[in-house]
């Protein structure tokens, strides 16, 4: 066995050679990753869901699923809605069903999401929505009631599947 000693130079040069090399590789297995057919299967999921595949987040709005026409239908429909107890929450209806809406239209999926009652009336609250129920649990009901009109009218009026999980 012989021990060999290359100066010092020649080791960078040689270093230098390696980091090219797999830079190289990295690349073309990228291309080859971006032109291949999981890259495909990648982009339809993102163009059927809207989610990016990385970080789960929406890409696209509910409002890009559907035309404008159709959507200001839909909101119409959803601002009209009439709740029993809605008069448990202070002010014009429409208000509050507005930052719902603007809300839901910003985190929509068409994949499995959760939508959490208790973070919807914190969410009125920070908005400045108040209430005359002291107790936030009476307000619970009222939420659970527009967002299951909501899930309707999303299938049925818009024509789009989603698997929105509804929890309190």
């Amino acid at each position: 066995m012989e021990l060999q000693l290359t100066p010092e130079r020649d080791k960078d040069n040689e270093m230098l050679n390696v980091d090219q090399e797999q830079s190289r590789n990295m690349s073309t297995s990228q291309s080859h990753f971006w032109d291949g057919p999981l890259a495909i299967r990648v982009v339809e999921k993102v163009k059927k869901t809207g989610i990016n595949p990385k970080t789960g987040q929406p890409i696209k709005p509910l409002t890009a699923f559907v035309t404008t026409e159709r959507y200001e239908e839909f909101e119409e429909k959803m601002l009209n809605a009439t709740i029993v107890g809605e008069s448990q929450i202070n002010g014009p209806a429409c208000e509050w069903k507005k930052i719902l809406l603007r809300w839901l239209n910003l985190k929509f999926k068409v994949i499995a999401w959760r939508v959490s009652v208790k973070k919807l009336v914190g969410l009125l609250k920070d908005s400045g929505i108040t209430f005359n129920q002291s107790d936030e649990s009476l307000i619970s009901p009222i939420i659970l009631q527009w967002l299951e009109i909501f899930k309707t009218e999303v299938e049925s009026g818009l024509e789009l599947e989603m698997n929105m999980l509804i929890r309190e």
